[in-house]
């Protein structure tokens, strides 16, 4: 699985501004959440965030990202707490092999696990 290795932020997505000048119609709420939610299956099927990215059209990992923080916290509480540890469990993993591979320096393993622990953060924000 890859992480993405740019750094996990804010993008656009959809949702009004700060300042409450852009306004979404409820046909494109409801795409979005249809499409929040076919992110959250696919990364429930192990999917990294870039892949998902390419197979539905988004800009790249980063809103892919925010697809699913989204779509995570859309559902009951039960079940975001239950998906948080199943991600939080896959992040770990991923940072494990990160940690175990020969083939990168130590500056690429530490600009990567940074990445990691930005994610880490937004889903237990």
């Amino acid at each position: 699985m890859t992480a993405g290795p740019g750094s996990p932020g804010e993008g656009p997505t959809g949702d009004a501004t700060a300042e409450g000048l852009e306004s979404t119609s409820p046909s494109t709420a409801a795409s979005d959440a249809q499409r929040d939610g076919e992110v959250l299956a696919l990364r429930e099927q192990g999917r990294s965030y870039a892949t998902i990215a390419r197979a539905l059209g988004l800009e790249g990992a980063i809103q892919a990202n925010t697809a699913f923080m989204k779509a995570l916290r859309r559902l009951p509480s039960a079940e975001q707490e239950s998906l948080r540890r199943h991600e939080m469990a896959r992040l770990d993993a991923l940072g494990e092999r990160l940690r175990q591979r020969s083939d990168l320096d130590e500056a690429e393993k530490a600009r990567r696990g940074r990445s990691l622990d930005r994610l880490r953060k937004r889903l237990t924000a």
